[in-house]
């Protein structure tokens, strides 16, 4: 339970994100964006239900999404980017998805096509994807240091401890300036940041290549 997760374990969680929150913020790109490829990792449950949530969403604005397993081998992975790369404008990377692993690579190869990467994790925007969905960290690693304290300096087993739960704190994240480097609408790039809650970043990032 959380609240007697074990014997020596205990920890910080954050309360499940929600399933749409990240086609929501992305759907003002269409008409620019019309075509959108989804990767999934292939045994993860919740990210091929998300992935389905979001195929289901897009249709009712206008934008097609093609939903893909992959497995967790960066040859295979990319060979299945690069087969759907010449016929979509925007790629969607979930949090938790093996390719996220790969954001730097993947933003290059988006730019070069002139494709809208949504990436994810906190580090995303500085690697060069043209917007994210992340949430900080800085806030856990706060909390597991209070659970350490708990257990070192008062003598606390971990198990005993109970596990604590933080709220979802992401936030939809645009790097205005690499949407204009794919050559993005000007309307596009204002539809998508006017939005509430979005964080409009300006980051001259280098592309990545081998």
């Amino acid at each position: 339970s959380l609240e007697k997760p074990g014997l020596f374990l205990s920890g910080v969680v954050r309360e499940r994100a929600e399933m749409l929150p990240v086609a929501q913020c992305f759907a003002p790109l269409y008409p620019a964006v019309r075509a959108v490829l989804i990767p999934y990792t292939e045994g993860k449950p919740y990210l091929f239900k998300q992935a389905r949530e979001i195929q289901r969403y897009f249709p009712g604005i206008g934008i097609h999404a093609t939903i893909v397993p992959i497995e967790r081998d960066s040859v295979k992975f990319f060979k299945i980017i690069n087969e759907y790369i010449k016929h979509i404008q925007g790629l969607i990377l979930l949090e938790g998805c093996f390719g996220s692993g790969y954001q730097e690579k993947l933003a290059f190869l988006c730019w070069e096509n002139c494709v809208v990467l949504c990436g994810s994790e906190p580090y995303a925007i500085d690697a060069g994807v043209a917007c994210a969905l992340a949430g900080g960290v800085r806030w856990i690693a706060e909390e597991a240091y209070k659970i350490l304290r708990q257990h070192w300096e008062q003598n606390m087993t971990l198990g005993f401890i109970p596990v604590r739960i933080l709220p979802d704190n992401q936030e939809f994240c645009v790097n205005i300036d690499m949407l204009r480097r794919i050559d993005l609408a000007s309307d596009a790039i204002e539809r998508i940041c006017n939005q509430p809650k979005v964080r409009k970043d300006r980051k001259w990032t280098i592309p990545f290549k081998e």
